[in-house]
């Protein structure tokens, strides 16, 4: 029988063994660092696809915001542009200029009175704690400028300042204003006598106060 001899040195082979181990641990590292790596890098551009769209959602949501709060103004402001309307239709709408026309062209017909002044007035009253009030009732709601509703008496009347032919002349004026429906009373402020050629006329101060009629906006 005829037996192999080693004539490689033990020494050797195990020299050899350790550089084919220390080559396999090196690929083994090297393709976990790659791994590694490669997870790192899928990781980190998928946190930058989420972070892009976090980012993106957010600058939408802002802006969603802006937009509620930019129409939250535009209503506020349409509210109380709408409030200053009524209000103007209200004021405009208690006694016409056709009205006011009217009832002295009714109240001067067969007289021979003139006018040498004559002022529009409107006034308000706060009745808001004057449940009894009646007339001509302006209520403005309450909102997040006014904390609560408010209530406005308006009345109207007019200042005449002229001229009669006599007291007589001067009398029927007056009644004649105070018989129509859109006249409440009428005050007679002051009259006196003055000379005029050979003519002695009367001069008068007149507080015409319409009548109220009932309204509520």
């Amino acid at each position: 029988m005829v037996r192999e001899l080693d004539l490689i040195p033990e020494d050797y082979r195990e020299f050899v063994f350790r550089i084919h181990l220390a080559k396999l641990t090196s690929a083994c590292t090297a393709v976990f660092i790659l791994v590694v790596f490669t997870f790192y890098l899928c990781n980190w551009q998928y946190y930058q696809y989420l972070k892009a769209n976090i980012d993106q959602l957010e600058a939408e949501q802002a802006f969603t915001a802006k937009e509620k709060e930019k129409i939250a103004s535009f209503e506020t402001k349409h509210r109380i542009l709408e409030q200053h309307l009524r209000l103007l239709d209200a004021l405009s709408g208690h006694f016409s200029t056709h009205d006011i026309f009217a009832v002295v062209e009714k109240g001067l017909s067969g007289t021979d009175v003139w006018f040498e002044r004559w002022k529009f007035e409107r006034t308000r009253e706060d009745v808001t704690h004057n449940k009894q009030a009646d007339g001509y009732i302006l209520e403005m709601p309450a909102d997040e400028f006014n904390p609560r509703t408010s209530r406005w008496q308006l009345a109207s009347s007019m200042s005449v300042v002229g001229k009669a032919k006599d007291h007589q002349t001067l009398s029927l004026f007056v009644t004649q204003l105070i018989a129509q429906p859109e006249v409440e009373s009428v005050k007679v402020k002051r009259t006196s006598t003055s000379q005029v050629g050979n003519r002695e006329l009367v001069s008068f101060h007149l507080s015409i106060i319409l009548n109220n009629r009932a309204r509520s906006i």
